[in-house]
Order: structure tokens, then sequence, then C-alpha cells
């Protein structure tokens, strides 16, 4: 069945009003309503209704929020509805939310080729999975055809529905909202957000088999309105003052407050959201993250879920807030004795060729981060894929590092908590407001198995803006930083090796599943102006090859200011033979996660070998003159191989930029085939070498290379160096090392 709504002006249609074609549908079969060109004042409700689609001519077609009509509508019209739960409702951010298009306890539900305007307080298109979230529709009540619709719909569940070629303009709440729904495409919209203070995104979605592609999401400016919105939207946004016009002329300099982007969210029910995609899409300009990965939920103080579902802030930001913060409240200011959680997890997330340009925060970074001091709560994900995005100009607004520091830090890419992560041909560059910001590149708080390769990590911006007489502000800055990375663990609660218990009954020891790496950092081309571009730690194997890295350092306020600065990495895991000596399970205990993540267990790790062949490391430190004991260091417990790798320092030789180029120490080393090449005098020798077993030889060296054994003789053999054997000595004296195998 085909109806056809006009607006009794220029069209004309068996209706004038889309509510009205909408409940002419049979109950049992549904059918297609046709909307003509015209621009209709109405709140339009699918509730109970299966197989319906709603069709339009394109952006000639436009459906606006009843509250943007200043006159009441004409006689022959579209008719603003006059149930009061819309008409007189006072906007509000939080729920039951008014909205143009409201779709709940319905199936099979297709939007396609219209435009929809949402007043200031309106979802555009809410699609309402669990009932409670949306206001009734008119007339509901007795013997309405809503209702008895309503009962034949298997429990009242919303699954089935299509979001395809609309335009969308909305402002203080997201444009589409769509809470606890199965099946979900949104293809081919173009989204945009005025420019005000909010805490929601552009798009918020949760729920299972979720597909958003191909859409343009920005916020209002003259230039994007001009490039990306059909002139009839734009006509109607200049014309409607409820809907505060377009903002700045430009983008170049404009600064966004409104969040927009995607949030991916824990649905409201405290269950997983899974399996969800989000693919080609171009998100231009947003306030926050481009992808807010998680969401909040809030307890009150009974500990009952209040079922306040929450955006990428727990409370709106102040007109002077002009910083951001990752960092979530333990309470909600205006819930006294409240507490906020996370919401349900992630699951099967694929991030993939999507262009993320210009956010205040993230280009994908999580809700935010919790006080390790309150408690084990963090935003957890599972099975993580991000592939071939190009991230541009994120982090742009000013950050502030101070808390992060007890819980996490701010990147272009920032992870809290995953198990099964890639990331991987991803294109990241110009992060922070300016070169040196306490901001990274690829930032991860806890992973098990993870996976960062082929990527491109690049700061592209004169880093002269980090002078030299600069001391930097605090916080966690570098290329790719991995603060915890692991194997899964048997005790996992929800991970796929939870239910492998002969294999863990044989390794019952081992809180760690053996025969899968921990982190594999291959192939990457890393490029910062500050801060380390490789720090990485943990247990498990590591497997670091190939990988270009380049930084400026770290700049100081004098004297050693890191330790390392291109390359540190550090890895507790043990060798196998000396498994029984050692034991780390406080250390797994202590992560962060929340119940169903636990990463604690009983036992230690018995592998934490790490390879580290082929990488170029590169400190260029004659701008920011940087000071360190060392520009590589790596510490492992167990086995090291550093084979045919590139060090080379550009620095200044008075005073002498650090100690060493390379400090490695591990259970067992294998250092051959490699060129350490430094500025004369810029450091005291290019490398120390020391483990239970030791092989230094066959490399080349601007300055001398020094290796100690414990339990034998280290075999340094083969060296050849720029300096003679008596500077060699000297450079030990200064040192303040005896090698008697040396």
């Amino acid at each position: 069945m085909t109806v056809t709504v006009g607006d009794g002006l220029n069209t004309f249609g068996k209706y004038t009003s889309i509510n009205d074609a909408i409940n002419s549908l049979p109950a049992d079969s549904g059918g297609e309503v046709c909307i003509l060109p015209g621009l209709y004042f109405e709140n339009v409700f699918i509730e109970g209704q299966r197989d319906v689609v709603l069709r339009g001519c394109g952006s000639q077609t436009r459906i606006a929020s009843a509250a943007l009509k200043s006159a009441p509508a004409p006689a022959a019209g579209g008719a603003a509805p006059d149930n009061p739960a819309v008409a007189g409702a006072a906007k509000t951010d939080s729920p039951p939310f008014i909205a143009v298009i409201t779709i709940s306890q319905s199936q099979h539900v297709k939007l396609l080729a219209f435009a929809v305007e949402a007043a200031e307080g309106e979802v555009g298109v809410l699609i309402d999975g669990t009932g409670e979230l949306s206001v009734p529709p008119p007339h509901r009540g007795g013997a309405d055809a809503n209702v008895s619709r309503a009962i034949v719909i298997e429990g009242g569940r919303t699954f089935d529905v299509t979001v395809e070629d609309l335009v969308i303009t909305a402002s203080t709440v997201p444009a589409i909202l769509a809470d606890s729904v199965t099946l979900l495409q949104v293809v081919g919209n173009r989204i945009a957000m005025e420019n005000i203070a909010s805490r929601w995104p552009a798009v918020w979605v949760s729920g299972t088999e979720i597909r958003i592609a191909h859409n343009w999401l920005g916020i209002q400016t003259k230039a994007l309105d001009r490039e990306w919105l059909p002139a009839t939207v734009q006509r109607d946004i200049a014309s409607q003052p409820h809907s505060g016009g377009t903002g700045s002329t430009g983008v170049a300099d404009f600064v966004a407050v409104n969040p927009g982007g995607i949030q991916i969210a824990g649905m409201s029910t405290g269950a997983a959201t899974k399996d969800v995609f989000i693919n080609e899409n171009e998100i231009d300009i947003a306030g926050w993250n481009g992808i807010t990965l998680g969401s909040l939920a809030i307890l009150d103080s009974k500990g009952n879920d209040t079922g306040t579902i929450t955006g990428t802030t727990v409370e709106v930001p102040g007109p002077c807030d002009t910083t951001i913060t990752l960092q979530i409240p333990t309470t909600h200011p205006g819930q006294p004795g409240s507490r906020i959680v996370a919401a349900g997890h992630l699951v099967d997330i694929q991030i993939d060729r999507n262009r993320i340009r210009s956010t205040g925060a993230c280009g994908i970074g999580p809700v935010g981060f919790f006080d390790p001091n309150a408690g084990p709560e963090i935003v957890a994900i599972q099975n993580l894929s991000i592939t071939a995005n190009t991230i541009r100009h994120t982090l742009s607004r000013e950050v502030t590092g101070v808390p992060q520091a007890l819980s996490g830090a701010f990147g272009a890419i920032c992870i809290p908590f995953v198990e099964d992560l890639i990331i991987r041909d991803n294109v990241i560059t110009d992060f922070g407001s300016q070169p040196g910001d306490p901001v990274c590149g690829i930032f991860v708080v806890y992973g098990e198995i993870i996976d960062i390769s082929r990527n491109q990590v690049l700061e592209t911006r004169d880093w002269n803006l980090s002078t030299p007489e600069q001391v930097l502000p605090s916080g966690i800055r570098g290329g790719i930083v991995v603060v915890n990375a692991t194997p899964p663990s048997f005790t996992a609660a929800g991970s796929q090796y939870s239910n492998a218990n002969s294999l863990a009954g044989a390794y019952a020891a081992p809180s760690f599943v053996p025969g899968v790496p921990a982190l594999r950092v291959e192939h990457n081309v890393v490029r910062v102006a500050s801060g380390d571009a490789l720090e990485a730690g943990g247990f498990g194997t590591f497997s670091i090859v190939n990988n270009h890295l380049s930084t400026a350092g770290t700049v100081g306020g004098g004297g050693v200011s890191a330790l390392a600065q291109t390359v540190i990495i550090v890895n507790l895991g043990i060798s196998i033979e000396f498994a029984a000596l050692g034991r780390f399970s406080s250390f797994a205990r202590d992560q962060p996660a929340p119940a169903g993540f636990q990463a604690g267990g009983s036992g230690t790790t018995s592998n934490g070998a790490v390879t580290f062949t082929e990488n170029m490391c590169q400190l260029e430190g004659r701008i920011s003159r940087p000071h360190a004991f060392s520009s590589v260091m790596i510490v492992t417990l167990d086995d090291l191989i550093f084979g045919n790798n590139q060090c080379w320092m550009d620095a200044i030789a008075s005073p002498a930029t650090a100690s060493l180029d390379a400090m490695l120490v591990a259970g067992f080393i294998q250092v051959t085939s490699n060129r350490f090449q430094e500025v004369p005098g810029s450091v005291v020798a290019s490398g120390f070498t020391a483990g239970l077993l030791n092989i230094t030889g066959q490399n080349i060296s601007s300055h001398c290379l020094f290796a100690t054994g414990l339990l034998k003789p280290a075999l340094l053999t083969n060296n050849l160096s720029l300096l003679t054997a008596e500077a060699c000595d000297s450079a030990a004296r200064s040192l303040k090392l005896n090698f008697t195998d040396a």
C-alpha cells in the first residue's frame, strides 16, 4: 500500500498530515508513505508499526519540528501535532526526548530521501529500543490504533531500521539517537550540528548489528553549509530564528563547542553493544571526539541504575570552558550520593576508512577515564579494529594534563581497555593544539593482543613552535604509547580463552595464555615533536620490527629530563628457565578493569621476549636540545634480540645530549649487526648492554660499546668504532663502569 502526503499549497496528496498517512497503513502489512515536496511542520511518530517506508523527494521534502513554526499552520498545509506532550513540552537534553521523527516498538522501518530540521533541544530522528526515551504520540490511549499495533510487535522490540539519504540539522541533542536497537543502518546521510555547547554528539547509537557508513557529519558554518547542505535546507536555517542559523564564515580558525561526531554507547540496559561497523564516513569538525567509545551510567546512593543515559560528558560544558579533559567525575553534581560507572561494554567494533578532521579532543577515543583511586572502573572493549582511517588536526583544544597522569592520556587514537586490538594502515597527523603538547598519536592504557602496524603518525607542523627555552607542560606525550600490553588471561571472564579449561589446567602457573603475542608494533612511521616515538610496557612477547621512529625529544628544565628520548620498552615477563623465581600477580591484579574483564589472576607470566629488529631510531635534538640518560632504552627480564637497527642522534656536542645512544638490559641478550651513529661528543658512549648471557657483536658505532654478562663473560666481539681503545677506557671511567669482560 502506498499513500501520498502533500503540503496543500504546492503539492497535493491524499493526506496533508504525515502522521495521518502513517496511521492509515494496515497494521499487519504496513506500506509506503510518499511525502511530496514541501515544508512540513510536524513531529512524526512511528509506534507499533511494521514494514513502513517514509520516502521523500530528496531535499525538496523537509520535515521540521512543529516548534519551528511561528504561526498556526494553514488549513491546507502540513498540520502540527496537537499532542500536548510535544507542542507544550519544555526542551530538554534528558529522556523523555522530543524528536522530529520518533520510531518506537516498530520493526522493518525505512526513512529515505528527505530533510529533517530539529529545533533546539529536539532530536532529529529518535529510534527508541526501550520504549522509555520518547514522549507518547498524539491521541495515545483508549482505542487508539497505535496501542493495538504495539501489541502485535514481539516483546515491543525495535529492530531493522534504515536511515538513508537524509539531511538532518540539529543542535543540543543528537541528530540521530538510537538506543538498544537491533539491525540499524545509518547510510549516506548529511548531518550538520549547530555550534552550541552540549553534552551530546551528532549521532549516538547502542544495540546490536549497527552499520554507520558513507555519512558526512559536521558543525554548521557558512562554508561547510554551502558545500554540504542543499539550498532548500540552507534557506530554512536562515529563515528560522529558533534554529540559531549558521555559524562562522570560515573553517580554518573555527572553534567547535558542539561535541559532534559519533558515539558508540553501551546499552541503557547494561548489555554489551556489539557488531558495530563505522565505515567510510567523513567527520568534519567536532568539539569532542570524532568517534567516542563507550558511555556512562549513573547509580543512585543505593547502587541502583537510575536509567539515565548520557552523551560525551555528564554535564553541559560552561560558556567559559576552553579546555578539555577525559577525567570522569566520580559523582553526578546534580544527584547527591550518586556514582558514575561505565555502561555496557563494546564487542566486535570495526572502524574503517573514515576521514576524521579538526576535532577538539581525540579522533577516536573513550568517553573518558575513571579515577583509579575510586575503584576498578574502565570503558572495556573486546575485538576492536581501527584500519585505514585518515585522522588529522585532532586534540586542537587545550588539554588539562595533570589529572590524566593518574589514569590515562590524550591520543589521536586513544583506547582505555581492550582485548584483541588492531590499529593498522591509519594516517595520523598533527595532534595537539601545537607541537609538543602533552598528547600522543596512539595511546593504549591496557590491551591484550595488540597489533599496531603500517601506520603513519606524523607531526608535520614547524617544530620551532616548541622552543628550546620553553619547558613543556607535564603530561604523557609521544607517538605510540602502550602503558600495559599482555596476552589474554585464562581467568578473564568474557575472554574467548576463558572456557579453555584443559589448556588452562596445563598452564596452571602462568596467568596469561601462551602462544599469542602481547604486542606487535611493525612497519610504522612515527615522527613527533616531543616525547618518545615509542613507549611500551607489560608482559608477554613483544615484536617491534621495521619501524621508522623519530622524535625531537622532550624539552626539560635542565639536567636529565627523561630516561630515554626516542624508544623506551619495559617488559616484566620472565624467561621460562626462571619462571619459578618471580611472581608478578600483584602487578596484573592491580590493573584497572571492570567486572567481566578483570585482568588479574594468580601465578606468573612465563614470557617476556622482545624482538627489536630492522628499526630506524632517530633523535633530532638540535632545535629542542633535550637531555636524557639514553635515546633508546629496552629492559626485559626475558630474552632480547636487538638486531639490524640503525640508531641515529643529531644533537649538539656540548653539553652532551645523553650518556648513551642505547641502553639494553635483558635476562638473555643478543645485540648484533646494528649501526649506532651520533654527533661526536653528543654522547659518552654509543651503547651499554647487560644480561645474564650476552652476545654483542658485529656492530658499527661512532662511540664506544660496552657489554657485561652476569653468569658468563659477555661476548663483545667484532665491533667497529670510530674511537680508539684509550678513548673507550676514558668513557668507561666517566660512566663509572668497570668491566672485566669488555
